[in-house]
């Protein structure tokens, strides 16, 4: 119960960043490329003291190599479709078409010789199903939504190379400061080169400060919730909360519509993940 509760606040701050940076870029107070440095830049520090510090391994093994590679590649596309259907998506629209990385996961598990039960194909089932109910009633808005829609398999297919890997091979640490070098390296070429900005300038706003700040304090509070239950309750709790809280975000701050469609749709969900996560 504590891990999803922390997973529960950990989600609301991960709105929170998200909203602020869909807000600073409309403002264009900053580029996604100077936020999306920021938030690499910030995650990478916290991974190398954790290395540094001796509480995590730094291992490569290099027979990951081949893979690590195409998983760095993979790694900054989705880094960089997030930022941006972040920017460009509304709320609502970007947590619930990213909830279909969950069957995605599971249809890999299956091509891959896994066996899927009853409750596994309802849950598929059900998340399908309240897409479907919102793109029939024009609940999901297309802006942005093919750079979400990309997301969503691509996470697939991250997640699944970088489990086969802190599995087999490499330590946490050492893959996760690998791809965040790489992740950053490119949004501070993007942001200096593209958009000849300096995104260090960016720390004195407020907006900014408070987005990098929630982004930090949501990722350390997602971190313990691992602790305290299995990652398939924590993964599910994540991308309910998520839905849920963008619904909200997006209907106060971004004055989106269908609300009470909006909500159904979120129960269907949050039914399909559990059953996903319970299976």
């Amino acid at each position: 119960m504590l891990g999803i509760i922390f997973q529960a606040i950990a989600s609301f701050f991960e709105e929170i960043s998200g909203s602020l940076e869909k807000l600073i870029v409309e403002k264009k107070l900053a580029s996604f490329y100077a936020i999306g440095f920021l938030n690499a830049a910030l995650s990478l520090g916290f991974y190398a003291i954790y290395a540094l510090t001796g509480k995590g391994r730094f291992v490569i093994h290099p027979a990951s190599l081949p893979s690590l590679a195409v998983l760095v590649i993979l790694a900054v596309a989705q880094a960089y479709a997030t930022m941006k259907g972040t920017s460009l998506a509304a709320r609502s629209t970007f947590n619930f078409v990213r909830t279909g990385t969950m069957p995605l996961l599971l249809l890999a598990d299956l091509a891959l010789g896994y066996g899927i039960g009853w409750r596994q194909i309802l849950g598929i089932a059900c998340i399908v199903l309240a897409l479907l109910v919102l793109f029939m009633n024009h609940g999901i808005e297309r802006r942005g939504l093919g750079l979400v829609v990309f997301t969503a398999i691509n996470a697939a297919v991250t997640i699944s190379i970088y489990k086969w890997h802190i599995t087999k091979w490499n330590s946490v640490a050492a893959e996760q400061l690998v791809l965040h070098v790489f992740i950053a390296a490119y949004f501070l070429f993007g942001a200096v080169r593209l958009r000849r900005e300096n995104p260090f300038r960016l720390l004195r706003n407020r907006t900014a400060l408070a987005q990098t700040g929630s982004y930090a304090f949501g990722s350390f509070l997602e971190g313990f919730a691992y602790q305290y239950a299995p990652a398939s309750i924590i993964l599910a709790a994540k991308r309910s909360f998520a839905v849920l809280w963008s619904i909200l975000a997006g209907n106060r701050v971004f004055h989106e519509k269908r609300l009470v469609l909006k909500l159904i749709t979120f129960i269907m969900v949050a039914a399909g993940i559990v059953l996903l996560a319970v299976a």
